[in-house]
């Protein structure tokens, strides 16, 4: 009993002293309450405000003040029954617009600039990319093999294409080397029986 008496006038034990640190966390670094007001808030602290301001632009000051935009300090300004410049806020609207428009026309970003599949499918070398490398480096159609249209000028050699220099129509076979017709990747044929098996 002692000890809780004793804590509990310094804060430190109770849900009173739980809750001062919890709300010191959640005030921290808000920024300043001026900033932070709605509008009805701001009207009556801009009262006082005015009549002390002794700046020389009072739309300016009262906009940084309380951080607020040239649009919403005007309203607040009718509102308050404050004067303002129709010039000033017409000239204003027009740069609103030049720079909106600045905005709409200025230069597009990478991605929206190609058309879909670049760097996939076809890039400033390949017509088209078959795929990549281990290191990355794309191989497939190049552009000097196509013809305008985007058909293949010639068809690159296949395997089954390539000719022979020899004297019959067909590629000689396993046969004729002499050698025995073996399964492609099978062991040798040299290999004995019991060290071919794995």
């Amino acid at each position: 009993m002692e000890k809780e008496e004793d804590y509990a006038g310094q804060g430190i034990a109770g849900s009173t002293g739980m809750a001062n640190r919890r709300n010191r966390k959640m005030k921290a670094n808000r920024g300043p309450r001026r900033k932070r007001m709605k509008r009805p808030a701001r009207l009556q602290a801009a009262r006082t405000w005015v009549a002390d301001y002794t700046g020389k632009d009072l739309l300016h000051g009262y906009m940084r003040w309380f951080g607020v935009d040239f649009d919403c300090a005007v309203k607040e300004f009718s509102l308050l029954g404050i004067a303002v410049d129709p010039a000033r806020v017409e000239s204003r609207r027009k740069q609103s617009i030049h720079s909106r428009r600045r905005k709409s026309s200025r230069p597009k970003e990478p991605e929206e600039m190609f058309p879909a599949g670049y760097g996939i499918w076809w890039d400033e070398n390949f017509a088209f990319i078959a795929g990549r490398t281990s290191g990355g480096a794309a191989y497939g159609v190049t552009w000097e093999q196509v013809d305008e249209s985007g058909n293949l000028k010639e068809l690159p050699p296949s395997a089954g294409d390539l000719e022979w220099e020899s004297d019959g129509d067909e590629p000689p076979g396993p046969e004729e080397k002499g050698g025995e017709p073996r399964h492609p990747g099978g062991p040798p044929a040299e290999w004995p029986e019991e060290e071919a098996s794995f």
